[in-house]
């Protein structure tokens, strides 16, 4: 099952459609392996009784840091961590630590996945 990523609201003077490196329109998609019910998941995750903060770090030094490796270990003993990822990159989360990956980390698989879809495509 294919699903639709949110694409981020625009900014003044952004062109409306995501396009490719040859400006051909992208439409961001990421295929389930999960069929997770987003009630479901969140019910069993293990943040679900953590201080948000730790989750939403500001920042990448000094606290951020701290804050970032406590939601990778909270993450590390989740059952339901994989979910989570899933759900992070089927919606475009682009902030906070979801399923023990960081901003960069997610943002780097989304590219990595998008390049694989290209080349198959060529």
């Amino acid at each position: 099952m294919n699903v639709r990523t949110s694409i981020p609201p625009l900014r003044h003077g952004q062109a409306t459609d995501p396009t490719d490196a040859y400006g051909d329109p992208v439409a961001l998609t990421w295929i389930r392996t999960h069929d997770w019910d987003v009630n479901t998941w969140r019910g069993r995750s293990a943040c679900r009784d953590s201080d948000p903060d730790v989750f939403f770090p500001i920042g990448s030094t000094g606290m951020a840091l701290e804050q970032i490796e406590t939601a990778r270990r909270i993450c590390t003993a989740c059952p339901v961590s994989e979910e989570c990822l899933e759900f992070a990159l089927a919606t475009n989360q682009e902030a906070g630590v979801w399923g023990g990956t960081t901003e960069e980390e997610r943002r780097k698989l989304r590219k990595a996945w998008l390049a694989k879809q290209r080349r198959a495509a060529s």
